[in-house]
């Protein structure tokens, strides 16, 4: 009898302690704050572009650092608002904490930036703006002054008289429009007038594009003695028609970005100047400030480099950044 009472004792003990871990155990598991949830759908989601690669890097690591899950997309295609406008509607189904938009086109993509806003989703809007007054945070380059010391760069460079061409990337994008802007301001508050600006054609976010545009636009307009890239790709398709031409002496190639081939433009003497944005620091930004209960715009900087400045320690970095 009494060897029962003790089997009954400790298998009671034993269910106790069993009951008390598992308790312990749900505490933890419904008591642990909900990790938070942020999509992040931007212009483009591939590899050879640089610019974007780096945002990703940027968010990733804040994202780790404050224990938040994070999704990044895009469309294959830089102008594609309509994949842009369907992947925004799939984030809005997942019911995240945050969604962070890269808008390819301000007027396309301002109402399915509002219908985060209406589901209560914290909206955020990344390099590019829309066409809207709703509630948003802003993390971007102050693009019109970046262009504006693009153009006084050219500018210096000019002799009296020379025509300038623009070779921008997309209609409504309004990073391209406030680097048009901005560039052009530059240029025609020159007060000697050295310089005007003779055409400006679109890419449409397409290297080939603004290759064949710039051999065709040079050939129309023999005067051109500068030339402006407002990105990436603009400025890529310019430094090979530039160096296949052979015309890199009369002609001084300003514009946005960096890539390894703009890198090598630059050592080259192709490429004049550059403006390098601080993509990884707005990937970060736009993560801590999706966390935020407030809405607020941020301005990440950005460094106007040239031949001379580009491998200093500062610019270095921006160059060859870690996310190599």
């Amino acid at each position: 009898m009494r060897m029962k009472v003790k089997k009954s004792l400790f298998a009671a003990a034993c269910a106790a302690i069993l009951l008390g871990g598992l308790l312990a155990l749900s505490r933890t598991v419904f008591d642990s704050p909900k990790r938070p949830v942020i999509y992040m759908i931007v212009k483009v989601d591939r590899e050879d572009y640089e610019f974007w690669r780096l945002i990703r890097a940027g968010a990733q690591a804040a994202a780790k650092e404050h224990g938040c899950d994070f999704v990044f997309w895009g469309p294959k295609y830089e102008n594609d608002a309509q994949e842009q406008i369907e992947l925004v509607k799939r984030a809005i189904e997942k019911k995240p904490d945050a969604i962070i938009i890269s808008a390819v086109d301000q007027y396309l993509l301002s109402d399915a930036a509002k219908q985060v806003a209406d589901h209560g989703i914290k909206l955020l809007l990344l390099d590019s703006d829309i066409h809207s007054d709703v509630s948003r945070s802003f993390i971007t380059t102050d693009n019109a002054a970046a262009a504006g010391d693009l153009g006084h760069h050219l500018l210096d460079r000019l002799r009296a008289g020379g025509e300038i061409g623009i070779v921008s990337s997309t209609m409504n994008a309004t990073t391209a429009i406030d680097r048009e802007k901005g560039f052009k301001e530059a240029v025609e508050a020159s007060a000697d007038s050295r310089a005007s600006i003779a055409f400006k054609e679109y890419s449409q976010e397409n290297v080939d594009k603004s290759y064949h545009l710039t051999k065709e636009l040079l050939r129309k307009n023999p005067n051109v003695t500068g030339l402006y890239g407002v990105n990436q790709q603009a400025l890529e398709g310019i430094a090979i028609a530039v160096r296949e031409l052979g015309v890199q002496d009369r002609i001084s190639v300003v514009g946005f970005d960096s890539s390894r081939l703009i890198i090598k433009g630059l050592e080259d003497g192709i490429i004049q100047a550059i403006v390098v944005q601080k993509p990884f620091n707005m990937g970060y930004a736009s993560i801590i400030s999706a966390l935020k209960d407030k809405s607020e715009t941020i301005l990440t900087g950005y460094e106007l480099i040239t031949k001379e400045t580009m491998y200093s320690p500062q610019n270095e970095k921006l160059l060859f950044p870690f996310a190599e």
